[in-house]
């Protein structure tokens, strides 16, 4: 039996591992803007390469609560992101770092209220996702080049524009639906600054995908606009994220192809295991408890029983044979009378006092000659009863 069920273990994973290698692969199109997933919308690839961008990159998986605007040098931080909304301390957190000398690179799909009134600026559609739109019929004008983005999913584009028109800022990129010149109103990426340092603003993140990195060359977008942060120690955002607050515990094996296959085979094994082995297992055998001594419990009912009716005779005759069963069942003595024979038999096998038994034997005799009992007489018989039946 063992090695039967050996054998079909070992022909199950061979097969289950067969079905998940020929298995297609599951393909997300949800945005996800994570550094470790390798879907469409994914920032698998963008984490790579911005590690050849930067000399000195490393990932902060914290919230901005701990952002301490202390810092020795010029440093950069990088978030690519559904929405990128903030509450009141971390938003202030944020601002002061950046006010203190350093570089915060912002590219979402949308930020939140007060951020965006805080740098002075208004979004407005360049294009909404109902219309029809070529994957070719966006131009990007930028400081540096001038190209073309394919963009093949239908989605809302906006630009960001100031509030009042006097503010100083820098839109680095812009993007026109037709052959017009240069409109500084609709940018989609704005540089503002920030006491020392800056704050760059995208609304087009998904430019740093998996998909757009590899289709045609809309890498040279993504090169643009990092090419706008200084060569410094980087913070690579993988904490603000759209799905973090609904992440599972244990995100690390869902998200793992690896983990999440060996999670299902072991679950599989195990109920194998069960279903093979419950025939083997035997039925638990109930403990059973030895009788108890009720002996005394017994002599009071009936000694409770005969107070009432005060028929001591009776009582007499019922504690004498209530004796002899006790002697018969415990000491395998029948018939005991208290003869000399008797006697030393149950002295060697009940271990008690000759005076104590003696004194019990006594009591019987005289009822079962004399006929002459009292009160007294049985109370101090019942006394040296419970010293007989007395298991210690």
């Amino acid at each position: 039996m063992k090695k039967k069920l050996i054998w079909i273990i070992l022909i199950y994973c061979a097969v289950f591992t067969l079905l998940v290698g020929l298995a297609p692969r599951n393909i997300s199109w949800n945005d996800s803007f994570e550094s470790s997933s390798e879907q469409p919308y994914g920032l698998y690839i963008t984490s790579e390469l911005i590690k050849d961008i930067f000399s000195d990159v490393e990932e902060k998986d914290v919230s901005l609560y701990k952002l301490k605007s202390d810092t020795t040098g010029q440093e950069n931080y990088i978030f690519i992101t559904s929405f990128f909304g903030l509450q009141e301390d971390e938003r202030n957190n944020l601002l002061e770092w950046v006010a203190a000398g350093n570089n915060a690179f912002i590219a979402a799909k949308d930020f939140s209220y007060e951020l965006l009134d805080t740098l002075n600026l208004d979004p407005t559609y360049i294009y909404k996702g109902i219309e029809a739109l070529d994957q070719s019929s966006l131009k990007v004008q930028s400081i540096q080049s001038e190209y073309r983005f394919a963009f093949a999913k239908q989605f809302n584009i906006y630009g960001l524009k100031n509030k009042v028109d006097t503010l100083e800022g820098a839109f680095p990129l812009a993007v026109s639906k037709s052959e017009d010149e240069y409109d500084d109103n609709l940018p989609i990426v704005v540089q503002r600054n920030f006491g020392e340092g800056k704050i760059i603003l995208s609304t087009l993140p998904y430019s740093f995908t998996n998909y757009y990195m590899l289709y045609e060359e809309n890498y040279k977008f993504a090169q643009d606009i990092l090419s706008f942060l200084p060569d410094v120690k980087t913070h690579w955002d993988v904490y603000y994220k759209p799905q973090m607050s609904r992440q599972p515990p244990l995100k690390v094996f869902l998200n793992t192809k690896a983990f999440r296959w060996a999670g299902i085979l072991g679950l599989t094994l195990l109920l194998l295991h069960m279903i093979f082995s419950i025939k083997r297992t035997q039925r638990i055998i109930p403990i059973v408890n030895p009788p108890e001594n009720r002996s005394l419990e017994f002599t009071k009912t009936i000694g409770d029983l005969y107070h009432s009716t005060y028929d001591l005779h009776d009582l007499m005759r019922k504690i004498e044979r209530h004796f002899k069963e006790y002697v018969r069942e415990k000491y395998r003595i029948t018939n005991y009378l208290g003869t000399p024979e008797q006697t030393e038999v149950l002295l060697a096998k009940s271990g008690k006092k000759i005076g104590l038994i003696s004194s019990i034997n006594t009591y019987f005799k005289d009822y079962r000659n004399l006929h002459i009992v009292d009160e007294n007489s049985i109370l101090r018989l019942s006394k040296k009863l419970q010293q007989f039946y007395d298991e210690r």
